[in-house]
């Protein structure tokens, strides 16, 4: 199975480069951004079971995948980026706010870069490439700032301890997301299939 590029027509076209990605970032991206951010931060902090000193777990990846998925690695940045860390720094989380801003600004456009206009295969490497950076990142940021008293961990409990205990919660939340944006995204596709051809960037057709 190999993809190559189409055009905003449907003709097969040349590959963008990086530098590229922001051309034909024009209003209707623009306002699809400030959406995404609001969607993002609304469903992040409207569920917010807490896991102790490891924060708390929340719905928030879903909307990052589909900014990323619909409409590319920019707006899954941006809106992932902003979305969730001014939902920390709103509901009593700020310590969490920056770590917040570059893991999950990571993987908006990590998820986007590899699946944006992307099949299914394409899709499910990016929720596990997403994952695995919210996972990893949060371990390593309460592992280092924990010791430095950014977080406070349980008495008598190690950073270790607290970040390892962590692990499972994020775990679960990132395969929840991954299970409900898949079929959103594909679904939102099918709909309104010219969504597909907004802003620049390549379109990936399986072949």
């Amino acid at each position: 199975m190999t993809a190559r590029d189409v055009d905003s027509s449907g003709r097969p076209g040349r590959r963008v480069t990086a530098a590229e990605l922001g051309q034909g970032f024009d209003a209707r991206m623009i306002a699809a951004t400030g959406v995404m951010i609001a969607v993002v931060f609304v469903m992040t902090r409207v569920f917010q079971p807490s896991i102790g000193p490891g924060g708390y777990i929340h719905l928030g990846d879903i909307g990052i995948y589909v900014a990323a998925f619909v409409f590319g690695p920019l707006v899954g940045l941006i809106a992932a980026a902003f979305g969730t860390s001014l939902a920390d720094l709103q509901s009593g989380y700020g310590a969490w706010a920056p770590g917040t801003f570059v893991i999950h600004g990571l993987q908006g456009l990590v998820a986007g870069l590899i699946a944006w206009r992307g099949g299914l295969p394409r899709l499910i490497a990016a929720v596990v490439a997403g994952g695995a950076i919210v996972v990893i990142g949060y371990f390593l940021y309460m592992l280092i700032f924990i010791p430095a008293g950014v977080l406070d961990a349980d008495e008598g409990e190690s950073a270790a301890a607290t970040a390892l205990a962590a692990v499972w919660p994020n775990t679960f939340q990132v395969l929840a997301a991954a299970v409900i944006a898949v079929p959103l995204v594909l679904a939102l596709r099918a709909a309104y299939p010219p969504i597909r051809r907004w802003g620049a960037g390549p379109s990936w057709v399986e072949e």
